[in-house]
């Protein structure tokens, strides 16, 4: 700071440092500084302590003072602007299948294109052969589809030809459909793990399914599989406005007692991301006080901008949206224990949430304790569980 000052007036006496740290830094944080917020760390009284406030940089603080100025705006477009000589060359973050195709890759969407059945690794239009159980027409030749997870319409009622959370395949023969595939998740004993579903709904027993030897002629890539456009970083919407996404990876590291929360853009370049620049403090938690409040406090500011976005200015003060792309989260063995709420990356059963009681009686889990049950909700519970638990309540209540 007091190189600063010489700089910008010539000949001026070096600035004590009362003044700089009660003066001249206050203004240059208040005409230039990003807006530093106060956040509740929890209960203001625990164990007879005050608990002080947090102070913290709003993900949209960062990214509307990254938007703004053009050396930091140029890296959120850089990925788009490479050659194909350059993607081959060096693959970046926005290369992988989890940036360009996130609910394949997570298996969160609707269908699923790539699995493994019967010890097969299968792809939606391979060419299977299927062994069915008393069949008398021994096997059979079909072409896979997409899979996916029956609803709770389905149902749990005994027998029948699909349940609720069971996986599905469609299957084709000859250009028609045929008969899924059903691998069982619940009432296995009811009926074989592995069936085939007639047209008419009879189930029949799926003993073995083999891959066939791939003919391109023959099979062909799958009409409901169309290749995806490669997903990019920016665009225009309808009404002629422009919009980024930015892809965050975020950290946390309680280091001795004294913590902090940061994030970065994964969706910039490698090279840029990996500099002593490339990081964004959040906020930096004083002894004692888990970073986890840090989490709570940005929570629902990510959740706004994942849905409708940042309204920021461009470098040229056009208005822009931008949108969160929450990549991954990034922490070391024992931060993330903390932050899931495990045991110990030791641990032999380090699920503090499971059944398991007490030794000596007593009420609770022998590793949860008290009141950690109530973290559950960090989980993110798949489209499969939510099916089987929807019709489960519902037999519950009109049992």
């Amino acid at each position: 700071m007091r190189a600063f000052i010489h700089d910008v007036i010539i000949g001026s006496k070096p600035q004590s440092l009362s003044y700089i740290r009660k003066q001249a830094l206050p203004r240059v944080r208040k005409a230039w500084g990003l807006p530093l917020r106060t956040a509740s760390s929890g209960p203001s009284v625990e164990r007879g302590q005050q608990q002080p406030p947090l102070l913290l940089v709003l993900p949209r603080d960062h990214v509307a003072g990254d938007i703004a100025f053009r050396e930091t705006f140029e890296p959120f477009t850089a990925v788009d602007l490479r050659t194909d000589a350059d993607r081959a060359f060096h693959s970046e973050f926005c290369a992988s299948p989890l940036f360009q195709d996130r609910q394949a890759s997570t298996v969160d969407g609707g269908t699923v294109r790539r699995f493994v059945l019967g010890g097969e690794m299968l792809t939606c239009g391979d060419a299977v052969t299927i062994e069915v159980i008393g069949d008398a027409e021994g096997p059979r030749a079909v072409t896979i589809g997409a899979g996916s997870f029956a609803t709770s319409a389905a149902g749990l009622q005994p027998g029948g030809a699909v349940h609720a959370g069971d996986f599905v395949v469609s299957c084709t023969s000859d250009d028609a459909m045929v008969g899924p595939l059903v691998v069982r998740h619940w009432r296995r004993a009811d009926n074989y793990e592995i069936c085939g579903v007639a047209v008419d709904g009879c189930v029949v027993g799926g003993g073995c399914v083999r891959l066939l030897p791939r003919d391109d002629a023959a099979t062909g890539a799958a009409v409901d599989d169309p290749p995806r456009r490669r997903r990019l970083l920016r665009s225009i919407s309808m009404d002629c406005a422009r919009w980024y996404t930015a892809s965050i990876a975020m950290n946390s590291d309680d280091f001795d007692g004294l913590g902090g929360v940061y994030m970065s853009y994964v969706s910039w370049l490698f090279k840029r991301r990996t500099s002593r620049l490339g990081g964004r403090v959040l906020s930096l938690t004083a002894r004692g006080l888990c970073s986890n409040a840090v989490w709570r406090a940005v929570i629902n500011d990510f959740v706004a901008c994942a849905h409708d976005g940042w309204v920021v200015e461009d470098p040229d003060g056009v208005k822009v949206r931008v949108y969160a792309d929450v990549a991954f989260y990034v922490g070391d063995y024992e931060q993330v224990s903390k932050s899931s709420h495990l045991r110990g990356h030791n641990a032999r059963a380090p699920c503090n949430l499971c059944a398991y009681t007490k030794s000596r009686g007593g009420q609770g889990g022998v590793y949860a304790q008290e009141g950690t049950s109530e973290h559950i909700g960090l989980a993110r519970t798949p489209a499969r569980t939510v099916a089987v638990v929807k019709v489960a309540l519902a037999a519950d209540i009109h049992a």
